[in-house]
């Protein structure tokens, strides 16, 4: 039964062919923008109601402030980056070429790293 069902499949029009829809890629790009900002506000509204920073009195480097890196976890998580991506966007935070958004407005990723980083 199935193995006619797989006969039948491949034969020319099993399948209605679909319509080709156009894609307006800068109205999409342009909503995955303001989705990645209202997360971005979300994640940091959200955060500075519950946090209280707190004064550092010790000597030596500051503490690592636990809203900020709440604020970077909850976006890392939200936006789905992998962690291996997030601490190289960290660790070549100096070397992100914000130009290049311009001329690669279709990268997607170049565009999470830059607003990971804003």
């Amino acid at each position: 039964e199935f193995q006619k069902l797989v006969v039948k499949m491949r034969e020319k029009g099993f399948y209605t062919p679909q319509v080709q829809r156009s894609v307006d890629w800068s109205a999409y790009i342009l909503n995955q923008i303001n989705d990645l900002v209202d997360t971005l506000k979300f994640v940091r509204t959200n955060v500075d109601k519950v946090h209280q920073p707190r004064e550092s009195n010790s000597v030596g480097r500051p503490p690592t402030d636990v809203g900020d890196l709440a604020k970077a976890i909850l976006f890392v998580e939200m936006v789905g980056i992998p962690e291996s991506l997030a601490r190289i966007i960290h660790n070549n935070r100096r070397k992100t070429n914000y130009h290049q958004l311009q001329t690669n407005q279709h990268n997607h990723e170049l565009i999470r790293k830059a607003l990971f980083l804003w």
